[in-house]
């Protein structure tokens, strides 16, 4: 009994106008909380149904009006396609138009005597004879050039025709040989010459043997003398194998042909 004596309550006398009340901190929790709801609440409406609507690319939104309220439906659309370069034209590939190929003339030069240099607008092309030398069309100046002896001519060259000059220098002999028989083989001074009935220019002054040959007939053989300048016909008669020469009478006083004359001398 003694140790409950110890333990016995105390009691105070307080006052009745201090009475125990909850802590107030707790209501000023609530407070805020409410607080932070209502901006939260504020903030989904504005995000869900007060934003405005943002359009995407190939997606269009209409408001319909359903049960008083405005909702908006998106419907696709097929995207407009963006406008493309229209590739230029490439150029027109102009194929060039082969310029025509002019026709050549042909120049046949001679001279008497043979042999002599030639030149076309100064440059040495060769000697004469020449033969049908091509050349453009157009006009030309041919020099001729023989010991020392110049000539110059204009020539004019036709597309696809031929031309031809012939000329001769001043000062030297010729012979027109012929023979009682055509076709007959002459020599000059030993050097083939050609066929009669053959005309030989371009000699110099001087003594020339004419030889004559054809088969079936006699060879003759004749001299000459020309002068400078100095133009000769020849007439030489020929046999044919086996026969004789008969000696030729005149009897007429009238003038003899050169081969009369000659037919008497042989």
């Amino acid at each position: 009994m003694q140790q409950q004596d110890k333990y016995e309550p105390i009691l105070y006398n307080l006052p009745h106008s201090q009475e125990i009340r909850q802590p107030k901190n707790h209501f000023a929790v609530f407070i805020c909380s409410l607080i932070i709801v209502g901006i939260l609440t504020l903030f989904a409406i504005w995000y869900f149904y007060l934003q405005p609507t943002q359009s995407t690319p190939g997606v269009m939104t209409t408001e319909l009006p359903e049960n008083g309220s405005s909702a908006a439906v998106a419907s696709k659309v097929e995207p407009t396609p963006l406008p493309t370069a229209t590739p230029e034209p490439a150029p027109a590939i102009v194929e060039a138009t082969p310029e025509p190929v002019l026709e050549k003339g042909f120049l046949t030069l001679r001279s008497s005597p043979a042999g002599a240099d030639v030149l076309i607008q100064g440059s040495v092309i060769g000697q004469t004879p020449l033969q049908d030398y091509e050349l453009e069309p157009g006009t030309y100046s041919v020099t001729f050039s023989y010991n020392g002896q110049t000539f110059q001519q204009e020539l004019v060259i036709t597309a696809g025709e031929p031309t031809e000059y012939t000329h001769r220098f001043q000062g030297f002999a010729s012979l027109n040989i012929t023979a009682t028989r055509s076709g007959c083989d002459v020599k000059i001074n030993g050097k083939p010459a050609g066929r009669t009935p053959l005309l030989v220019e371009g000699l110099s002054p001087g003594s020339y043997t004419i030889v004559v040959s054809k088969k079936g007939y006699h060879t003759t053989e004749k001299a000459v003398n020309v002068g400078k300048g100095e133009h000769q016909d020849i007439v030489i008669m020929i046999r044919r194998l086996g026969t004789k020469r008969q000696p030729a009478t005149v009897t007429t006083d009238r003038p003899l042909h050169p081969s009369e004359r000659l037919r008497n001398e042989l």
